[in-house]
């Protein structure tokens, strides 16, 4: 497969190439009447392809000048397939070098190359794929003869030169030429006044309440759900919607209607769907779960004095007093007349129930996990909504990895879908996503202890498969070998890791500069005897180095360029 930085490569060799072979066609064409009038288009097309050239070799010297040396600079630009321009230590450091502009930039290459490959099927030019868009192929199998700055004679062809493409083809392909180049050259510029400025400090990324208060609210819900439950089934399973709850800088540009930008969450709710025998005839029961903060008191009786008027009334779960207490909670669920309620704790941890309005939400039929829905993502859903399910990922490890919601071990398994999407590729709405978990009938509650940092591994771990599997649409099942696995017949943390870290290696060409930041921080992370969440640098460590960049990519695909 052809990496990205391999294709900027073959493009840089495939210009000079589809010049000279155009060259070649207008010398022994004759004078007809049908070619004057087509002509014009033709040598348009040439004049165009020889202004990308010159902008695309000043291009990619900009970029390879800072990272490469004098000999390896002029062996890259002279052999397009050269070893350097595989995934070795010059595509690291591009790579590491444009950050959030990396991925755009290669894209828009791909695209160039799209371009030129469609412009080579219609040049019978030897090639071993004759026929199909294989650039690679056909820039392989016609070596310049010589390399003087005459490209008509730096090429020797065995046959003919005929050029069939059509004046509506070559008005297409010279209209999205011009703008691939205008978009590259915009974010080399960016990508320049980058490298010229200090690296800022990027603390713009928080979260809506603090990670301490959230990991607390988790929790005490958890515990409110687990005391009461019916004792008459054996499992109670549980889907909690998994959300970034993240404050954002303002947007440079106004976001879509249905962007995650748009969206805002409350540290103090937490939203919860339930499915089983315990809720017929519902066939899934959706809520919220609502922590009321009641204002602390200062010990000091106040006299004020305001002018009478009627308080305006609030939401009913402010006062939980006044609310009617739920012991049984499926009970209450199979009895309710309320197709709609939400639910409060009170000061004591019990449930309160309250009317809730019907979310302008639409549920699917079936739930979908994200093992279910990998060979989907393999079709390249839209790219903010692959980063948003990502980010939501990563955001919900800082903000449960302290609770009993993520006291076991996750995966792919434990992760699923339950609304439904106007994406055409996939049935369901991959930008939120749901954390499953089975409540056992009776059991101990085993709280975490705050010094456990094997579990924060456990759960970094799992983040960076989590990671691999979303961007490649595959499962670490898939790619895991016997020797992994050893003598076990199932994969444990050790066994994953070894998959993980070759897996990640062999994927890394593909991988953009956020995801695979984010992958081996986590996969490094693993291994770090002082891993601990709770200590705010590690935490903050993390954020820069796994939430981050992710981010960043996210709106650098929503919104562009930063000004």
């Amino acid at each position: 497969m052809v990496t990205g930085v391999e294709t900027a490569g073959i493009v840089l060799g495939s210009l000079p190439l589809l010049i000279s072979a155009l060259e070649h066609y207008e010398d022994i064409v004759r004078p007809t009447k049908e070619f004057f009038t087509w002509r014009k288009h033709r040598r348009k097309l040439v004049q165009e392809l020889y202004t990308l050239r010159a902008f695309y070799d000043q291009a990619i010297s900009l970029l390879l000048k800072p990272i490469a040396d004098t000999e390896d600079l002029a062996t890259m630009v002279e052999d397009p397939l050269s070893d350097l321009w595989n995934a070795g230590p010059i595509a690291d450091k591009l790579r590491d070098m444009l950050g959030p502009a990396y991925d755009p930039l290669i894209l828009e290459i791909g695209e160039i190359a799209e371009i030129l490959g469609d412009i080579a099927v219609h040049l019978n030019i030897q090639g071993p794929q004759q026929g199909t868009n294989q650039l690679r192929d056909i820039v392989m199998a016609n070596p310049p003869i010589a390399h003087t700055r005459f490209l008509q004679k730096n090429f020797q062809f065995t046959k003919r030169v005929m050029f069939t493409m059509k004046k509506g083809g070559i008005k297409t392909s010279l209209e999205r030429l011009e703008a691939c180049t205008k978009r590259i050259d915009t974010w080399i510029e960016r990508a320049g006044k980058n490298q010229d400025e200090p690296a800022p400090n990027r603390s713009n990324l928080n979260f809506a309440g603090s990670l301490g208060a959230i990991q607390e609210n988790a929790s005490r819900i958890y515990c409110a759900l687990f005391q009461s439950w019916c004792k008459i089934k054996p499992r109670h399973p549980t889907l909690l919607l998994l959300e970034q709850r993240l404050k954002r800088p303002q947007p440079r540009r106004r976001a879509p209607q249905n962007s995650i930008f748009n969206v805002t969450t409350e540290s103090t709710c937490f939203k919860l769907s339930f499915n089983g025998d315990c809720y017929l005839p519902l066939q899934r029961f959706n809520t919220e779960f609502r922590i009321v903060e009641l204002p602390s008191s200062t010990g000091r009786a106040r006299v004020t004095v305001s002018i009478a008027q009627e308080t305006p009334k609030g939401p009913p779960y402010n006062d939980p007093s006044n609310l009617p207490q739920v012991t049984d909670f499926c009970q209450y669920i199979h009895q309710s007349a309320h197709t709609s309620v939400g639910f409060c704790l009170d000061d004591t941890g019990g449930l309160r129930a309250y009317p809730s309005p019907s979310a302008a939400v639409q549920y699917t039929d079936r739930c979908l996990t994200l093992e279910s829905l990998l060979p989907s993502l393999q079709a390249r859903p839209p790219l903010e909504e692959l980063y948003c399910l990502a980010i939501t990922l990563v955001a919900s490890v800082f903000q449960l990895s302290r609770t009993p919601w993520l006291g076991q071990k996750w995966s792919k398994k434990d992760i699923a879908f339950l609304r439904t999407s106007n994406n055409t590729l996939l049935d369901v709405d991959i930008k939120h996503p749901y954390l499953v978990r089975d409540f056992p009938q009776s059991s101990e509650l085993s709280n975490r202890s705050s010094t456990d940092t094997t579990n924060d591994c456990s759960n970094l771990l799992a983040l960076a498969i989590l990671l691999l599997e979303i961007s490649s649409g595959q499962s670490i099942e898939k790619v895991q070998r016997p020797e992994d696995l050893g003598n076990k017949t199932a994969g444990d943390d050790i066994a994953d890791l070894q998959t993980a870290n070759r897996w990640y290696k062999a994927e890394r060409p593909r991988l953009s500069a956020g995801f695979s930041k984010a992958i081996l921080t986590c996969l490094q992370e693993y291994l770090n005897p002082d891993a601990n969440l709770d200590d705010p640098d590690f935490c903050n460590a993390i954020k820069e180095k796994v939430l981050q960049p992710l981010e960043d990519e996210m709106q650098f695909m929503v919104f562009g360029p930063p000004q």
